[in-house]
């Protein structure tokens, strides 16, 4: 998608990283779960998708878009026609969700990756200033309660009952942290090697945060990346025969050692197996499951009564559920999640096999944490990659054709 603009930009655009920061702001920070501020983000909706009639400068409504939100709005009447009960609140507030991504990605256009990656170069280094004052016992931002405290930047949600000093960021959990640093690395899938040369400091950093979060899907997701560059990616043979057995043989040691890797989840595959409801991932997808069969093409819709229609007596269980991607289908069917990842599959300029890479790592995440209930995820159709963007200097002018 690198050749649908014609513009000349600049790297370091200021602009650039308030609308990036505003995206990964609505894409999960506690804040933005506080009453009210739901109405400040369908207001802001509204008023950017009056302004793209007007901004002649970067085009919003591609292909596509048009295929992607065509789709859902189909699939709304379906439910509207199949379902039980079908909630307007709920369409219109994921709909402002999702068009949010779409205009920062089409906004931003080819600096995105870039402008992503500073992002959360920041928003790392502040989350480590939060998780300073945490351990000395201060912990910075609003209580809400008797162990959460909300900053925008800082370490935003703090236990203080378990010391648990896993790093949230500027998120509502440290796995949904870890989502969004592995999705810098995806971006820059065609090349890594030039982007930890060109951004050692901010690699390092973003390494830092990812394991500081604890996170067992992070973990995992990053294990697999490294893995998947030894392999694929390495020129010398060599360097690839001595490497990829000794990689596995730390990946092995480290699901054995931490408890949070190994440990985990064989508890998750025990809990799962006994036939309970159970609150993991493992268990959330088998009974996401049942809901898919259900409803395979048109999908449950968004409102519990009908999500969880035949599970009802375990409503305040649900909420701790957290494979996002058996959500996503069992939400809006086999079709709807089939033609995301094609869309993401076309639309991303790189090889192939890295193409494939990109959508099956974006399943890894899923697995974790409700993504899709957030713009950035959902936008990923929609992003605009120049593959040589990473070659030309931080500040220096450059055209796209």
């Amino acid at each position: 998608m690198a050749g649908t603009l014609n513009r000349t930009y600049r790297l370091n655009r200021r602009s650039d990283q308030f609308w990036v920061f505003l995206l990964l702001f609505f894409s999960g920070n506690p804040i933005s779960f506080v009453s009210g501020i739901e109405y400040l983000r369908l207001a802001v909706s509204v008023g950017l998708f009056a302004y793209t009639f007007v901004d002649r400068k970067a085009k919003y409504f591609v292909p596509t878009a048009k295929w992607f939100y065509g789709l859902v709005c189909v699939i709304f009447l379906l439910q509207i026609y199949h379902l039980s009960y079908f909630s307007y609140p709920a369409a219109v507030n994921i709909l402002s969700k999702w068009f949010l991504g779409l205009f920062v990605i089409r906004k931003v256009g080819v600096n995105f990756r870039i402008t992503y990656l500073k992002v959360m170069y920041f928003i790392s280094i502040m989350s480590f200033i939060g998780m300073f004052f945490s351990i000395l016992g201060y912990y910075p931002g609003v209580s809400v309660n008797e162990d959460k405290y909300l900053t925008i930047f800082f370490h935003n949600i703090h236990n203080t009952n378990n010391a648990s000093f896993r790093n949230s960021g500027m998120f509502w959990e440290p796995g949904a942290f870890q989502g969004y640093l592995i999705m810098v690395p995806l971006l820059f899938i065609d090349n890594l090697a030039l982007l930890w040369r060109r951004y050692r400091k901010h690699c390092l950093v973003l390494l830092a945060a990812l394991l500081s979060t604890f996170s067992t899907t992070g973990y995992i997701a990053f294990a697999v990346i490294l893995f998947y560059y030894v392999a694929m990616k390495l020129k010398s043979k060599f360097a690839r025969i001595l490497l990829v057995p000794v990689l596995f043989l730390a990946l092995l040691y480290a699901y054995t050692s931490l408890d949070f890797l190994g440990e985990k989840i064989d508890k998750q595959i025990e809990r799962a197996t006994s036939g309970n409801v159970t609150v993991d991932r493992l268990g959330s997808a088998i009974l996401d499951w049942h809901y898919i069969k259900k409803n395979p093409i048109t999908g449950n819709g968004l409102a519990d009564i009908t999500r969880y229609e035949d599970h009802l007596m375990y409503k305040e269980l649900i909420g701790g559920f957290s494979n996002g991607f058996t959500d996503v289908v069992a939400k809006f069917g086999i079709i709807f999640i089939i033609v995301y990842f094609v869309l993401i599959y076309k639309n991303l300029p790189f090889r192939p096999m890295d193409k494939l890479f990109f959508c099956c790592m974006i399943v890894l995440l899923l697995q974790g944490e409700y993504f899709m209930d957030y713009p950035l995820f959902a936008a990923l159709p929609f992003i605009v990659i120049n593959t040589q963007d990473i070659s030309v200097s931080i500040n220096r002018k450059y055209r796209f054709k």
